[in-house]
């Protein structure tokens, strides 16, 4: 029985001595704030994490594992690469590879840590309310209007996004807008500046500028001589943020205050009427694609 006690106790004290501080290398990245939401969600996952400088660049470990196989086991959580190099926290306090990558192993990693770099390219839809500041000048006589002039309506969009830096995109945009009397077709272009990108909810503010077309649906009078057709370029501001769900998609909200200035012109037996949907507030939710 004292034996058995023995060699009991003897593999008790192997095993713990053998027990290592084990660390996965999750990505690496030239800004330690480019981190923050990755610690976050796997914190959200039971994963603990720490960023270390190595001279060059940030990298994040994800630990500490008492076993290489609980290492291996918890990749299958963090990433699809079951292949990931494996470290430990060496005498010196430095985080030393437990072996060796092989070329395979070192580009499956290059993979996992380009996955997690800002995408150039994005495609957006989105779909919001418009509402619209109108106003009527009679002209000359006494004219009625068959109907009072609708200020608010639906709008859906698309647009396409280049980024120019880590900070500065700009968007080609297509917005339909629907009232009960009148359509618009804007096509814009937007330039904006995008604040805290690394973070989960990042705001943006912009400028924009394009042609804007609109169409009577539901004419106002009984017309003799009337515009039923109108150009206008149009310009505004924008703000708005996005709310990342992975690298590829994301949710926006945007609001935009727009400046248009269409003109119809309304001539009847009864006298002249101006009406001139001068500028509107659009508020947007949509999805973006990133690429």
């Amino acid at each position: 029985m004292k034996n058995i006690i023995i060699t009991f106790y003897v593999l008790l004290l192997t095993t713990v001595l053998n027990a290592q501080n084990i660390y996965v290398k999750a990505m690496s990245a030239t800004y330690k704030k480019q981190f923050y939401s990755l610690s976050y969600q796997l914190k959200n996952h039971g994963y603990n994490s720490v960023v270390v400088y190595n001279g060059t660049l940030y990298d994040m470990f994800v630990g500490p594992f008492q076993t290489k196989k609980q290492a291996r086991k918890a990749l299958y959580s963090i990433n699809t690469n079951p292949n990931a190099e494996l470290f430990i926290v060496s005498s010196h306090g430095t985080f030393q590879a437990l072996h060796e990558p092989t070329a395979q192993e070192k580009n499956t990693q290059q993979k996992l840590e380009a996955s997690h770099i800002h995408k150039d390219y994005f495609l957006a839809l989105a779909i919001g309310m418009t509402k619209m500041d109108i106003a009527t000048d009679n002209i000359s006589g006494n004219m009625v209007l068959n109907s009072d002039i609708d200020d608010s309506g639906t709008t859906f969009g698309i647009e396409g996004g280049l980024y120019l830096n880590d900070a500065i995109f700009t968007t080609l945009n297509y917005h339909y807008q629907s009232l009960s009397d009148v359509n618009l077709n804007n096509i814009y272009m937007t330039l904006n500046y995008h604040f805290l990108r690394d973070y989960a909810l990042s705001p943006y503010i912009g400028v924009l500028g394009g042609y804007s077309a609109l169409s009577w649906s539901t004419y106002p009078i009984d017309s003799i001589d009337s515009d039923s057709l109108g150009g206008a370029f149009m310009g505004g501001v924008q703000l708005g943020s996005d709310l990342r769900i992975n690298q590829t998609l994301s949710l926006y909200l945007n609001y935009q205050y727009i400046l248009l200035n269409h003109e119809t012109s309304l001539v009847n037996d009864t006298g002249e009427k101006k009406i001139t949907h001068q500028s509107q507030n659009n508020l947007y939710i949509g999805i973006k694609v990133s690429f």
